[in-house]
């Protein structure tokens, strides 16, 4: 396990030119405050902003480490061990993934859209305030 990683929390890899994790960013944040929690930015030392633990890895190394070929890429860990990962952000995943803290992740392509009060669907891709494109969103 690379330094600087929690041994009994999560780690997302992440870089600021990927439109998903700049999309996400709010999330990170809220998992930030959730528990322990590092962020791994590929190309942006001050992305995401808010988060306490930001790992410069503009040389991928900790990337290669950790066998991430995709951002955005959750990963868990207990006892200073990968149990768990998901790539791209899906909603059912990332919550299950994440356990208790609350999370905005992607819905998985053909999920109902979100009801709004008085029966009304929301315009396609707007779920609590945040822009999310309906399909599992992945950058190279």
């Amino acid at each position: 396990m690379p330094d600087g990683l929690p041994s009994d929390g999560l780690v997302i890899v992440a870089k600021r030119d990927c439109p998903t994790c700049t999309l996400v960013e709010p999330v990170m944040r809220s998992l930030d405050r959730a528990g322990p929690l590092a962020v791994i930015t590929q190309d942006d030392p001050s992305f995401p902003s808010g988060v306490g633990t930001v790992i410069d890895d503009h040389d991928l190394q900790r990337s290669f480490l950790l066998e991430v070929e995709t951002v955005p890429t959750l990963i868990r860990f207990k006892g200073g061990r990968e149990v768990e990962r998901t790539v791209g952000w899906d909603r059912a995943e990332g919550t299950r993934l994440a356990g208790a803290a609350r999370v905005g992740w992607v819905r998985r392509r053909g999920a109902a859209a979100p009801r709004r009060r008085g029966g009304g669907r929301r315009p396609a891709g707007v779920a609590a305030g945040l822009r999310f494109q309906e399909r599992r969103a992945r950058c190279p």
